[in-house]
């Protein structure tokens, strides 16, 4: 017997359901090696651990982005605030493998990081820099989590707060 939603719900398809969970924000991970930088918007991020401070990302094997990671062991995580939403959804739309200029296109400035090459993006409202790389090898190699080691240092926005 199927289950009545209620009437301020609406039904979700199986195929869909991922979305109801929650793993965290939309990032930006930004990623270089040699004179090559790229962006791209993963929406499958989430911290692992607390103390050194972890997190995972899913990068999929047909990015630059996933190239230029595996290339040099690192890559940032930028935060993008809600008027960075078209912005973030447009590279995390255009592959730099067609769209080679894509940070201009969509008018992402950046800035250099203090540990890693990877630029961090300006404008958002944290960055998480000098993630170092480790693939999990359980997983199907298309998807592959990039498991860093410790994350250091991590920066906010001057004159914004953080909860508790």
């Amino acid at each position: 017997m199927p289950f009545p939603a209620p009437a301020h719900c609406s039904s979700v398809p199986l195929a869909k359901a991922y979305r109801v969970l929650n793993h965290g924000p939309v990032v930006l991970v930004s990623s270089a090696h040699g004179d090559t930088p790229n962006l791209m918007a993963a929406a499958w991020s989430m911290p692992l651990d607390f103390d050194p401070p972890k997190v995972t990302v899913v990068i999929d094997k047909a990015t630059l982005t996933r190239q230029l990671v595996e290339a040099s062991g690192v890559f940032g995580l930028n935060i993008p605030c809600a008027a960075m939403a078209a912005q973030t959804l447009a590279v995390g739309t255009d592959s730099a493998h067609t769209v080679p200029g894509k940070l201009a296109q969509h008018g992402i400035t950046t800035f250099a990081a203090s540990q890693i090459a990877a630029p961090l993006v300006q404008g958002c409202v944290g960055w998480l820099v000098s993630c170092h790389t480790r693939y999990d090898t359980c997983m199907p190699d298309a998807a592959r989590a990039a498991q860093p080691g410790p994350v250091r240092p991590v920066y906010r926005r001057s004159g914004g707060r953080m909860g508790r």
